[in-house]
C-alpha cells in the first residue's frame, strides 16, 4: 500500500509538472524600504483586476491594525508616506496581507508557516494562483516576495525590491539561499478572474429633470466582476462616482442628452446601459398683460391675456380682491364685483419644474355713485308755480345727476340742484334723483310732491265807478302800486285813477290775475298846454266824435270795454268820427296816447 502512494504521488508530480506554467504578474517597487508587503499586495490585487495603490494599501493598514509591533504613525500615508515605512505581518490580524488582499480584492487566502511544495505550486499554477512568499534573513527582518510560476526546479517570483522586479530561483534555493530562509506561505483560495465587467443593469432615476435641479440620483445593479465604474453624463450636468451610485448636478447650461454606465476592471470594460435624459426648463417671463386699466365695480366678463409664455404648460393668475375668474391658459375673465376694489392682476407660467417671473397689470376700480341723500325742496306746490328749487348733497362718485319729476312738470339739471316749474296741468307725482357716472347709476331718492290745483282766473269789469269780479270768494284787488289792503271782497270802487286787477286764493293756492282794466276818477284830463278833448254826444249812439281844438300833432287812440278790451283804436289829430253801431250798450273807456302824455275819457252807450 506505501508502495502504491508513492508511486501515485510520483504520477501527480510529473503530470503537474508537464502542466506548469509561468503566470503573467507586473513587475512592482516597493515605493519605502519597509513597503515590500505594499508592493507584492499592489502587484496580486493588479493580477486580479482591482489594481490599488501602495499608499492606500498602507492607509488602509495603518486605520485598522492592532499589532504592537507595528507603527505606521499618524498621518495619512498618502499625503505623508514616509511616516508610514514599517514593516507588517503575513496573517493574524486587520491590516495584514491575508486581511489586505480580502479588504482590496476580495480575495481570500490562507497562511501556511513553512514552505510549500513543488507540487503545491503545480496546482495553484494551474489554477491560475499566485502565492506569497515570507523570507526571513539570516541577519534578522524578514522579505516579501511573490510566486507566480514553476518550470522544473525553477520558481518565478516578484520582488519588490528596488532594481529587483521578475526573477527566476531554484527552488531550493527559495527554501535556503544562504541569507534567507522560506518561512510562511500565503496560499490564496480563489483563482482571478480574468473576464472584464458584466454588462450594466438597467439605470435607475429620473428621466425628465428639471434645468438647475441638483442632487438627482442614479444608481445601477452591482455589475458583476466590476472593481469600477465609468459613468458619463449629458452636456452642462456634472457629477463624479466610481461606485454603482451618482448624484448629478443639472446647471443652468445642462441639456437634454444621454446618462450612461459601464463597469470597469483591469482587464477591461463592461457594456454599458443608457438613459435617455430630458431636461425641462422653467417658464420664461410673461410678457405684457392686454386688457382694461380702469374699469367699473359690477363690470363682468371682462378680459385680460398674455403672449404665449414659452415652456409653459399652464398659468396662474391672480387677481385683486373682489374679483373672480379662473383661467389655467394665456387669457382670462374676470367678473368684478360691487365690493371689489383697486389692485394688481398678475400671470406667471408654470411647469413641472416651477414658475416663470409674472407680469402685473395695475387695475383702478371705478365705483358706482353712492346712494342720493334725502332731496331738500317743498313737498306741497301750486299748478303755474315756477322756480322751485329742489336740491340733493353732493353724491360721491357722481359725474352727472338724473332727475325726474311729475307729469306736467319741466326742468332740467346734470347737478345736484334743479329749478321745476309746475305748469297749469302739473299733476301730483314724485320727483327723483339719482347720480350717474360712466360706471352706471346710483340708488335714488324720492320726494312725494303735491300739486295743488290753481284757483280760476277771475274776470272783472267796471259797473259805473265799481270794479266787480266774477268770482265771490278769496279776492285781493291789487293797482299798478300793488296789494291794497284790505280790499278783498267781490266789489271794489277805486278812488285814484290806475290799472286794477284781483287775484283769487282758494284755500291752497293763489289764481292768474284777472284781466287789467284802467280806471279814471275824473271826466276831464288835460294834455299839456291845456289841449281840450272834446268828445260827443252823450251817451253815444251809431256814431262817437272826438274834437282836440288847436291839436297840431298825431295822437293815437284806443276804446276800451270793461273788460279792458280793445275794441276799436286809430289816430287823430283835431277830428274824426268812430262809428259805434255795433257796441254793446254800456261804460267805455277812450285812451289817448301821444308818446309822452296818457289821457281817458269815459263814455256811456
Amino acid at each position: 500500500m506505501k508502495n502504491f502512494s508513492i508511486l501515485f504521488f510520483v504520477y501527480l508530480l510529473s503530470v503537474f509538472q508537464s502542466y506548469s506554467q509561468v503566470l503573467n504578474v507586473k513587475k512592482v517597487t516597493q515605493e519605502q524600504s519597509q513597503w515590500c508587503w505594499t508592493g507584492i499586495t499592489a502587484c496580486i490585487l493588479d493580477y486580479y483586476c482591482t489594481p490599488t495603490s501602495q499608499c492606500a494599501i498602507a492607509e488602509y493598514t495603518r486605520t485598522v491594525e492592532t499589532f504592537p509591533t507595528i507603527s505606521l504613525g499618524n498621518l495619512n500615508c498618502c499625503e505623508s508616506p514616509a511616516t508610514c515605512n514599517s514593516t507588517n505581518f503575513n496573517w493574524g490580524g486587520a491590516g495584514s496581507i491575508q486581511d489586505i488582499l480580502v479588504h482590496f480584492g476580495k480575495i481570500t487566502n490562507y497562511g501556511v508557516a513553512s514552505s510549500i511544495s513543488k507540487a503545491e505550486i503545480t496546482a495553484d499554477i494551474l489554477e491560475n494562483k499566485v502565492f506569497v512568499i515570507y523570507w526571513t534573513w539570516s541577519t534578522g527582518g524578514g522579505h516579501f516576495v511573490v510566486g507566480h510560476g514553476l518550470v522544473g526546479n525553477n520558481v518565478y517570483y516578484m520582488d519588490p525590491w528596488y532594481g529587483e522586479g521578475l526573477k527566476i530561483g531554484d527552488y531550493s534555493w527559495m527554501q535556503s539561499g544562504g541569507l534567507h530562509t522560506w518561512r510562511q506561505t500565503n496560499r490564496l483560495s480563489v483563482s482571478p478572474n480574468s473576464s472584464p465587467p458584466s454588462s450594466a443593469g438597467k439605470i435607475v432615476g429620473l428621466d425628465t429633470i428639471c434645468l438647475g435641479q441638483d442632487s438627482v440620483v442614479y444608481s445601477v445593479p452591482l455589475i458583476a466582476n466590476a472593481n469600477s465604474y465609468i459613468w458619463s453624463l449629458p452636456v452642462g450636468a456634472s457629477g463624479t462616482s466610481s461606485t454603482n451610485s451618482i448624484k448629478v448636478n443639472f446647471g443652468k447650461s445642462a441639456i437634454s442628452g444621454k446618462i450612461s454606465v459601464k463597469g470597469i476592471n483591469t482587464c477591461g470594460e463592461g457594456a454599458a446601459d443608457t438613459l435617455a435624459i430630458t431636461v425641462k426648463i422653467l417658464p420664461e417671463k410673461a410678457g405684457k398683460i392686454v386688457g382694461l386699466d380702469t374699469v367699473c365695480q359690477g363690470q363682468d366678463s371682462v378680459v385680460y391675456s398674455v403672449p404665449l409664455i414659452a415652456n409653459a404648460s399652464t398659468y396662474i393668475w391672480s387677481l385683486p380682491v373682489g374679483a373672480s375668474g379662473t383661467s389655467s391658459t394665456n387669457s382670462i375673465k374676470i367678473n368684478f364685483s360691487k365690493s371689489a376694489v383697486s389692485g394688481i392682476i398678475s400671470v406667471k407660467g408654470v411647469n413641472s419644474c416651477g414658475e416663470g417671473s409674472a407680469d402685473t397689470i395695475a387695475i383702478t376700480l371705478k365705483m358706482l355713485p353712492e346712494k342720493a341723500g334725502k332731496i331738500v325742496g317743498l313737498d306741497t306746490v301750486c299748478q303755474a308755480q315756477d322756480s322751485v328749487v329742489y336740491s340733493v348733497p353732493l353724491i360721491t362718485n357722481a359725474s352727472s345727476y338724473i332727475w325726474s319729476l311729475p307729469v306736467g312738470t319741466s326742468g332740467t339739471s346734470s347737478t345736484n340742484s334743479i329749478k321745476v316749474n309746475f305748469s297749469k296741468s302739473a299733476l301730483s307725482g314724485k320727483i327723483t334723483v339719482k347720480g350717474v357716472n360712466s360706471c352706471g347709476e346710483g340708488a335714488a331718492d324720492t320726494l312725494a310732491i303735491t300739486v295743488n290745483d290753481i284757483a280760476a282766473t277771475p274776470t272783472i269789469s267796471l259797473v259805473g265807478t265799481v270794479l266787480h269780479s266774477d268770482t265771490p270768494l278769496g279776492n285781493q284787488w291789487y293797482n299798478q302800486k300793488g296789494l291794497l289792503n284790505g280790499a278783498t271782497d267781490q266789489d271794489f270802487t277805486p278812488t285814484e285813477d290806475g290799472e286794477y286787477y284781483t287775484i283769487i286764493w282758494n284755500s291752497k293756492c293763489y289764481s292768474s290775475k284777472s284781466n287789467v282794466l284802467n280806471v279814471i276818477c275824473t271826466d276831464n284830463l288835460g294834455f299839456e298846454n291845456n289841449i281840450f278833448i272834446n268828445v260827443y254826444p252823450i251817451p253815444i249812439s251809431d256814431e262817437l266824435i272826438i274834437e282836440i281844438f288847436g291839436n297840431k300833432e298825431r295822437i293815437n287812440f284806443e276804446i276800451l270795454n270793461t273788460y279792458g278790451q280793445v275794441i276799436s283804436k286809430g289816430i287823430l289829430v283835431e277830428k274824426t268820427t268812430v262809428l259805434t253801431n255795433k257796441f254793446a250798450n254800456g261804460v267805455y273807456l277812450i285812451k289817448f296816447e301821444n308818446g309822452k302824455t296818457l289821457e281817458y275819457k269815459k263814455v256811456i252807450k
